[in-house]
């Protein structure tokens, strides 16, 4: 119990660290080319296959789209066609370890999807510590994450997808 807590102490210091980092940014506009990536918590949405709806409706590219999982069962990555994460993947650090989740970390995103309610802070983290542009969320709880909020439940995904389409049409990134 100690040394989890211990280890969680070191990861929301070093998510504090980047949360402090993503204030000083400005929403830049690269062009007509945009990428999305996508951090779900399928302990409370597991119907992924709605995000590949969702892109192709952007007009993206495969190539454009990314998307990675985390769940708080460590038994549950069957099924799944996208990289799985868990809180074990957390290291000492607060650094997280899973080649998965470090592949999308190291791209560069116009538009990133962080589409969950509750969150641990492994997944808190990995939002923190991904590159993008414009960071949209779920619910207000984790708006210190993100540059636009919908107060929206994640169980009600056609309700967001038709406001995040609208947002990301005002703004010209669609």
């Amino acid at each position: 119990m100690f040394l989890k807590k211990l280890k969680d102490n070191n990861a929301n210091r070093v998510l504090k660290k980047y949360i402090s980092l993503r204030k000083d940014h400005s929403l830049k506009d690269k062009g007509n080319s945009v990428t999305l990536g996508c951090i779900v918590n399928i302990d409370e949405f597991n119907h992924t296959e709605v995000f590949t709806t969702l892109y192709k409706e952007m007009g993206l590219r495969e190539n454009q789209f990314k998307i990675i999982g985390f769940t708080s069962r460590e038994d549950s990555f069957s099924g799944f066609s996208i990289p799985i994460f868990t809180s074990k993947d957390l290291s000492w650090g607060g650094a997280v370890k899973n080649q998965g989740v470090q592949e999308f970390m190291n791209w560069e995103y116009d538009v990133l999807l962080n589409y969950y309610e509750e969150a641990p802070t492994v997944l808190k983290l990995v939002t923190a510590q991904t590159c993008a542009t414009l960071k949209t969320g779920l619910l207000a709880k984790n708006q210190e994450l993100n540059d636009m909020v919908f107060e929206i439940k994640p169980d009600k995904f056609s309700q967001f997808r038709s406001e995040f389409l609208k947002y990301l049409t005002i703004l010209k990134k669609v």
